[in-house]
């Protein structure tokens, strides 16, 4: 395993979703970026996931098995805790990643050394192969997002990829919530700095 700068980890929590798991695995591997580490937290699942990821060869791929249901806060903070990386992007285990999508970060994160993250527009998409685009900016900025989110404005974990030093520093999740995390995650981040705003939809999200 690679260790130098731009290692970017992915953490995904996952519970009794292989097929949809595999898809999004799958999309992970592809991208063009190739120097991260995937580390997949398998949540106590009671179908075939954790057979599936121990027989997966890439080596890039660190599966973690919980003997107790921890919720996914929980399952995040245990992925951060072993997390190699510069950066770190949480990703749900049924959405999928462009294969530029980390590319693209990384790019924003090397070229403006102040931010705490990168955020992307997403796009969504459904079973009947309906898809909308939701772009965020129309060029990349760097600036405070702190208001917007604070007035009510939000974005899933999975949009982002943020510094994994400062995001220790705050403190990681916070496992006491189980419903809008990623928006009080959000809250504590960006009052440590500014955030590179993307044009590009990086993630695919299922509906």
């Amino acid at each position: 395993m690679e260790t130098h700068k731009h290692l970017v980890s992915i953490i995904i929590p996952t519970r009794n979703r292989c097929a949809l798991l595999q898809e999004t695995v799958g999309s992970v591997l592809a991208q063009t970026h190739k120097n991260l580490e995937l580390i997949v937290v398998d949540d106590q699942s009671g179908d075939e996931t954790w057979s599936w990821l121990s027989s997966l060869s890439d080596e890039r791929v660190r599966p973690i098995h919980l003997d107790q249901h921890a919720e996914r806060s929980k399952a995040r903070n245990i992925g951060l805790n072993v997390a190699k990386g510069q950066y770190v992007l949480f990703f749900d285990d049924d959405d999928l990643l462009p294969e530029s999508a980390l590319a693209t970060h990384v790019e924003a994160l090397t070229n403006y050394p102040e931010a705490v993250a990168t955020l992307s527009g997403h796009l969504t998409f459904d079973p009947e192969g309906h898809e909308q685009s939701f772009p965020i900016v129309r060029s990349i900025t760097s600036r405070t997002i702190w208001r917007e989110l604070l007035f009510g404005w939000s974005a899933t974990a999975g949009q982002a990829i943020f510094r994994i030093d400062a995001l220790k520093s705050a403190g990681g999740w916070d496992e006491s919530y189980s419903f809008a995390e990623d928006h009080e995650l959000w809250l504590r981040m960006t009052r440590r700095g500014p955030v590179v705003l993307l044009p590009e939809l990086l993630q695919k999200y299922r509906l």
